[in-house]
């Protein structure tokens, strides 16, 4: 007797419930995602864990990838419902302990500590070949600082900016006299020639304001861009 295609038809015996990855190719459109969901919710299919990709832009396609658990019988009526599903282009599944299919899962893990403790969190983790996606070098750790920032921030107190400075850093008035005595000694003093000054933003523009003419309260409102090229006549 052939097989039935039904996606109601009842098991003979008890089956083992296991747990199944499937990936659902749809097209990319509103609405499609809560068909879906809708499909297994209303049929009282549990979703442990569920995400959503664009795979071709040109074809518009998404892929939806579910684990959910249930009997091989059950995973033939989830099977063939998603296929009933108009925006559904393709249905596969994939048995948790299948051996032919490679699993894996990733975890995004936050350590603080020095040196040290973060080399013993990488040789723990080697086996599963750790990536390391940013990394903050120095942090600030004095609170009462941080707390002045925050409070100076609220009353856009530009004083508190020219005159206090960064723990290991310089104040703007710093940067400012900085620039000044860049400027004497260096650039006035070879101004028949064309020069090429390469820094940060920072110091670009406590240049630029002097050159210009600008008082200290108006050398931190100086906006430079990444990159940016500009060129003065001294």
């Amino acid at each position: 007797m052939p097989k039935s295609k039904s996606a109601y038809s009842i098991p003979t015996k008890k089956q083992k419930p296991d747990t199944y990855i499937f990936v659902v190719w749809v097209d990319n459109e509103a609405g499609v995602l809560a068909r879906v969901v809708g499909l297994f919710s209303g049929r009282g299919y549990n979703i442990e864990s569920l995400a959503v990709a664009e795979v071709d832009a040109v074809k518009n396609i998404s892929r939806i990838t579910i684990v959910t658990t249930g009997t091989p019988q059950v995973i033939d009526q989830i099977k063939l419902q998603l296929k009933k599903l108009v925006p559904v282009h393709k249905v596969a599944d994939f048995k948790r302990e299948d051996k032919n299919v490679i699993f894996k899962e990733m975890a995004l893990l936050k350590v603080v500590g020095n040196k040290s403790k973060i080399d013993k969190c990488l040789k723990a983790c080697k086996t599963f070949n750790p990536v390391i996606l940013d990394k903050t070098i120095t942090f600030i750790e004095d609170s009462e600082f941080v707390d002045n920032v925050v409070e100076n921030l609220k009353t856009k107190d530009i004083k508190y900016w020219l005159f206090n400075q960064f723990p290991e850093g310089e104040s703007y008035s710093e940067v400012f006299i900085r620039a000044k005595h860049f400027i004497s000694e260096t650039l006035q003093k070879n101004n028949n020639q064309i020069q090429i000054v390469v820094s940060h933003g920072g110091f670009i523009g406590a240049c630029l304001s002097i050159i210009d003419g600008l008082e200290i309260n108006d050398f931190p409102h100086y906006k430079i861009r990444n990159c940016e090229i500009i060129m003065r006549s001294i």
